[in-house]
């Protein structure tokens, strides 16, 4: 079965079952204020639970090597289009084996950026259910020269460190998982929403790059948070989206997930 074919079948038995509402309305705003953007659950610390623990010990210097070579804060990412995270490539194929979860990598922007994610159908173009992971994507120290760096503690303005985690919950198949920035957003007042729609941001730049590490359950997602894509770094804010090994197997082998 072709992927065109797979999303369709998938988008007919499901319609009927999820129901991706949002009070927002439908189309992706081109401005929000994060105050008034629900929270998909409790920002939890990481490290306390097994599950974070096992990725800490055995996937966070994998994935922040691949990070450091890929991407330099305040240097043009070159291969952009090449790691674009194309809005029909990231969904569902299976029910997720265990709650969908969202580290925090790192960051490396002056602002103060809010990030979340949209559950829709798959082959959907509308805004779907739009809640925050991280209010403020923030950390002590920004960058990710991960092997000098030292990220210091915890502060009201700077509430993440590497390894943070939320639980997203656990999906069925066909749902399609859209991630945005909210530029500036933990500063407050309304500030421009960037998302993984190439064409219906305002600027109608790309702001998202992915990289699906090969035989594991990880996905990791750069954003560019400034207007027309400033230095086009695109690590000004890094997370990493845990799927389940055979979703994301079968994302790189179907739909071409960079990887």
């Amino acid at each position: 079965m072709s992927l065109n074919m797979f999303r369709c079948v998938l988008f007919t038995a499901l319609t009927a079952t999820f129901t991706a509402s949002s009070s927002l309305g439908q189309g992706f705003p081109h401005r929000l204020e994060t105050r008034l953007v629900p929270q998909f659950g409790t920002i939890r610390h990481t490290g306390t639970d097994e599950r974070s623990l096992e990725f800490n010990r055995n996937m966070m210097p994998v994935i922040q090597q691949i990070a450091e070579s890929l991407l330099t804060s305040g240097v043009e990412f070159g291969d952009r289009h090449q790691y674009r995270l194309d809005q029909d490539k990231l969904f569902t194929t299976s029910l997720t084996p265990y709650p969908v979860r969202v580290y925090f990598i790192s960051e490396g922007a002056g602002h103060w950026n809010s990030v979340g994610l949209s559950l829709n159908l798959a082959g959907s173009t509308s805004s779907g259910d739009l809640r925050l992971i991280f209010p403020n994507a923030s950390m002590p120290v920004s960058g990710n020269n991960f092997r000098t760096q030292k990220f210091g503690a915890r502060t009201a303005s700077a509430p993440l460190l590497p390894g943070d985690f939320v639980d997203i919950g656990t999906l069925h198949a066909g749902v399609q998982l859209d991630f945005f920035i909210i530029a500036d957003g933990a500063r407050g007042g309304l500030k421009w929403v960037f998302t993984n729609h190439d064409a219906l941001n305002p600027d109608k730049t790309q702001h998202v790059i992915s990289y699906a590490i090969p035989k594991s359950p990880y996905i990791l997602i750069g954003f560019e948070d400034l207007w027309m894509g400033g230095d086009k770094d695109y690590e000004d804010v890094l997370i990493v989206v845990d799927l389940g090994r055979e979703n994301v197997d079968i994302l790189i082998d179907a739909s071409g997930l960079p990887h």
